[in-house]
Parts: C-alpha cells; structure tokens; sequence
C-alpha cells in the first residue's frame, strides 16, 4: 500500500525570491528545493496576503517525505551568503518555516470554498451575510488554519455557482463596518 499525501505549510523564503519581479518564480523555486525529497502530488499554492510576507503549500505523495522535508528543512537559515557575511545570527523571518498540515484527506471531502483572512470578530452570521447575496450557504465549518489562526470551509445551496464565487471574492475587501468588520479575504475552491 502506498502512503497517503500530505500537506506542509511554509513561509520565511529567501529574500531573493519574494523580491518584486521574482514573485512569479516561487512556484517554481519551491518545487524544485522540494523535488530533492521526494515527488510532489501537485504544484505549490502560493498564499499571498496584503501587508504580509507570501507563504505557499505543497502537497507530497507520501506523508513520510513531507515529514522528512519538514524535520530537515524547519529553522534552516534562508539568508543569501552575502547577508550571512554581513554577520549576525539569523533573525526569526531569516529562518525557514516549515509545518506538517496532516493528512490530506481531500478525497473523503466534498468541494467547498475556503475563506482566510477575516477577523476575530467573524462569527457564523458575518459568513453568512458576506455570501448571502450569492444564494446562501449550504453548511459551514471553522476549521484551524496554521497561517490565519482560523479558516471557513463552506458549500453554498447552489452548488454549481462555487468555482465561480471564489474567483469573484478572493482578494476582495468585504464588510460594511459595522455589523461585519471590514477585511481582505482570499478564498479558493477546493474540489472534493
């Protein structure tokens, strides 16, 4: 039997590759630093978010590379060789991070859009209005999310128009705030 997949979570990339102009280039830096331990199941995500350094998931064929990446490459110094001359330890943002997600279950869930970005403050009444005017929602979970703290996994009651309302929404700021405080929300259909 084959290991299952499994999802890691990273941020923290060297300078050189989130420069403006090189940010195009880190799907492809990504899968070739992975690559070297084992095959990947699908292309890098790139998780981009405003005023915040870009983080990225990729998913490895078997759980026992992902782990293996993870143990090698959590903490690892990202400075270029020219910022590690100019002397000093490695600040944290220097520091390759690096985190399990567990197993990828994707194939026992149904399709959904993921909503990141939205604040404390959000409850099941904010979801709800912000995608009200797209026929409603279906069903709903928070579920935790490494990078936000907290993510939404949802379904509309018009199934077919998902695909379509996550493209329209991600990088959007939605809210009226008052009763829904006003963020910047990416959301991603992810297929069942």
């Amino acid at each position: 039997a084959t290991a299952a997949a499994a999802t890691v979570l990273m941020k923290h990339f060297p300078r050189s590759w989130v420069m403006p102009g090189a940010l195009a280039g880190l799907p492809g830096r990504i899968t070739k630093l992975l690559s070297k331990f084992g095959a990947l199941a699908r292309p890098p995500d790139i998780l981009a978010n405003a005023g915040a350094p870009p983080a990225a998931t990729a998913t490895f064929r078997s759980s026992e590379v992902a782990q293996e990446v993870t143990k090698m490459l959590q903490g690892a110094d990202m400075r270029s060789k020219e910022e590690k001359a100019g002397g000093g330890p490695a600040r944290e943002e220097d520091k390759f991070w690096i985190q399990l997600l567990g197993q990828d279950a994707s194939e026992d869930k149904e399709s959904c859009i993921v909503v990141r970005g939205f604040p404390r403050s959000w409850a099941e009444a904010q979801v709800k209005c912000t995608f009200m005017t797209f026929g409603g929602l279906a069903s709903m979970t928070f579920v935790p999310d490494a990078l936000h703290g907290r993510a939404c996994e949802l379904t509309l009651k018009e199934a077919e128009k998902m695909e379509h309302v996550a493209r329209q929404l991600d990088g959007t700021t939605v809210g009226d705030g008052d009763f829904i405080e006003e963020c910047l929300i990416s959301c991603t259909y992810r297929v069942g």
